[in-house]
């Protein structure tokens, strides 16, 4: 956003909450992955539809006998809880993370009661920064969370466990990700902005100016002001990406070649990098692509290209 908007305070503030919470998942799941106990699994970023609203699980470990839901947090200043309360910086949340975790562990149960999965279901929040700035005071918390260096040891009790089995981890993991939903969303809406003011054409991923020649080279998209030579393709996929993710609550689709109606040469590649990389939704006069809700490097591994870029 920072590269096609320019940001307000409060904009550059959410920009960096979401940046931080994401990254906090990442390491989260980084860690597990190294512990994570034979015959369980981990599902990540797992988005919901409920009759009652959208939910957003950051991370589910399903056993085969108990179903253990985290939700990741990131907090970078220095938090306090007592007596129910969170503070920081003097000031009083609105939010108990407690409560809201409470929450959240119901409304899943309330859904795999619905597909016939009668389970209690664990809930922990997990503080994943590496300094300790949160500090809690009550009681009322005791195990219902975990700091980063306690991550690893309570993963290898869950080994120790020999509770009879109740179901098959892999049969609940179907029926989660046949329910989930295929457009994600933010857990925090974006701030408000004058989409008008967005640009959306292709940013250079030299100097990230604004200034690109599209139509000269066939294979390259060269920028008039640092002279990069980006690979055509990549920079479109690239591009998409980010655009996806502006437009978050809609799938892709052949309007987002509106985006380019002013450039030449490269409708083709949209079209060709549409049916390459994006899997179709729905069919009709016109396909609609899954939206990946994710900048390109997060959505695909291993990323070649015919022609590489020239710096």
């Amino acid at each position: 956003m920072s590269q096609r908007y320019e940001l307000t305070g409060e904009n550059q503030r959410h920009l960096e909450k979401m940046q931080s919470g994401y990254q906090g998942e990442v390491q989260f799941e980084k860690i597990v992955s190294e512990v994570l106990p034979n015959k369980m699994l981990l599902l990540t970023d797992l988005a919901f539809e409920m009759r009652y609203g959208e939910t957003q699980i950051d991370a589910l470990l399903i056993s085969n006998n108990a179903i253990r839901m985290f939700e990741v947090k990131n907090l970078l200043s220095q938090y306090q809880y007592h007596d129910g309360v969170w503070t920081t910086n003097g000031w009083k949340l609105s939010r108990d993370y407690f409560t809201q975790m409470k929450r959240a562990g119901e409304i899943l149960e309330a859904l795999l009661d619905e597909m016939g999965i009668r389970t209690e279901v664990e809930t922990k929040l997990v503080f994943i920064q590496e300094e300790d700035t949160v500090q809690i005071s009550d009681s009322r918390a005791e195990g219902l969370y975990l700091k980063r260096w306690q991550i690893k040891k309570y993963f290898k009790e869950l080994e120790k466990e020999t509770y009879g089995a109740k179901w098959r981890p892999e049969e609940v993991a179907v029926k989660l990700m046949k329910r989930a939903s295929r457009r994600k969303f933010p857990k925090v809406r974006p701030v408000d902005v004058d989409k008008t003011q967005i640009y959306r054409g292709i940013v250079c991923c030299g100097c990230g100016g604004h200034k690109i020649d599209v139509g000269t080279e066939r294979y390259h998209v060269v920028c008039r002001s640092c002279g990069y030579r980006e690979s055509k393709e990549k920079a479109v996929l690239r591009t998409l990406c980010d655009l996806a993710i502006l437009d978050y609550d809609q799938p892709l689709t052949r309007r987002t070649l509106n985006y380019y109606q002013d450039t030449k040469g490269i409708h083709n590649t949209i079209r060709h990098v549409l049916k390459k990389y994006f899997k179709v939704h729905s069919r009709g006069r016109t396909a609609d692509y899954i939206n990946p809700m994710k900048r390109m490097e997060d959505a695909f591994d291993d990323l070649k290209f015919r022609f590489r870029d020239i710096p």
